[in-house]
């Protein structure tokens, strides 16, 4: 048979219930139409693409998924609490995050929907959250916004490595062109160096983009775990402020922000350096969500949640229990 230029939907429907609901393997599906079996394929997938075919994945009925968030919420005082299934005792660290990212997508754009002043973080699950919303996977693209000047700044400067969840300027540009909205850059590294001073243009950068935080109703930020396995120390700290956040007993960071078991910033050089909103600030925006996850970051998310940093929080489900 002609593949037709166009296939008929009637003709899509039929092939999914013979597939679907059936059972038929697609050589009988093939053998029934005179259709080959790539093609069948091809038939199905265009279904899926078309809508005429939903697949939903259920989690475990043992998964109390709505009592763990609602949990969450009664004890830290959440607006929102949204827990992932994933039940895998080991698994990669990369396998967590992009479990995290998707379900986080899905709570980040209904806020975006709501929300006009748009701040966004970094950190790997922030970067792979960044990706799945603007991975399109539903084929719909939102159109441009009419009734609102809808922006997303940057909360943190860049570093000058080259892995993409530390570059918050490419995020920003990734977000703004799939809602064709407006984005504001940040042309200055996200520490400056010990002893240094910020260029005249870096430092006016700096005020202006402090301004426009003020502005920022909705935060999008990761949590960092415990310093040790912190990747922003390993390539960008150096050995005696890592010795003095060890000393200080540092559990954890939000926009390179360390804080102890007592929710407060570790009082180091670094802090002084940092060229990103501080915690205080990341406090006073209205809709801040975390996204975050692993058993290593349990006890920074408990603080942080104790301490009020953010108030939505998306994480698995086995962090959600521990908390």
């Amino acid at each position: 048979m002609t593949i037709p230029k166009r296939i008929p939907n009637h003709l899509l429907y039929t092939i999914a219930v013979d597939y679907y609901l059936s059972g038929a393997t697609q050589e009988e599906i093939g053998e029934k139409y005179g259709i080959s079996r790539p093609q069948i394929s091809r038939y199905l997938r265009k279904a899926r693409e078309e809508k005429i075919v939903e697949i939903t994945v259920h989690p475990p009925t043992e998964i109390d998924q709505v009592a763990l968030e609602r949990g969450l919420e009664q004890k830290y005082g959440l607006k929102k609490a949204v827990v992932v299934p994933f039940l895998r005792r080991k698994y990669p660290p990369e396998e967590l995050i992009r479990t995290i990212a998707i379900s986080a997508a899905k709570t980040v754009k209904k806020l975006i929907s709501i929300h006009q002043r748009i701040g966004i973080g970094w950190g790997k699950t922030v970067y792979q959250t960044v990706l799945a919303i603007c991975s399109d996977r539903s084929g719909e693209r939102p159109k441009p916004l009419m009734k609102r000047e809808l922006a997303f700044y940057p909360l943190i400067g860049g570093l000058g490595q080259s892995l993409p969840y530390y570059q918050v300027n490419t995020m920003i540009d990734r977000m703004a062109e799939y809602y064709h909205a407006k984005s504001r850059f940040f042309s200055v590294p996200a520490m400056t160096l010990k002893g240094s001073m910020l260029p005249t243009a870096m430092r006016e950068d700096y005020e202006s983009i402090v301004e426009v935080w003020k502005s920022v109703d909705l935060a999008i930020i990761g949590l960092g775990g415990p310093i040790q396995q912190s990747e922003i120390l390993k390539s960008e700290i150096d050995k005696d402020t890592i010795q003095r956040l060890i000393e200080q007993r540092a559990i954890g960071d939000i926009l390179g922000r360390f804080f102890d078991e007592r929710g407060v910033t570790c009082p180091t050089d670094l802090d002084s350096r940092l060229l990103g909103l501080d915690l205080e600030r990341l406090k006073s925006i209205k809709d801040v969500v975390c996204v975050c996850g692993g058993k290593n970051k349990v006890r920074a998310i408990q603080v942080a949640l104790e301490h009020g940093f953010f108030n939505h929080l998306i994480t698995d489900q086995q962090t959600a229990s521990e908390l």
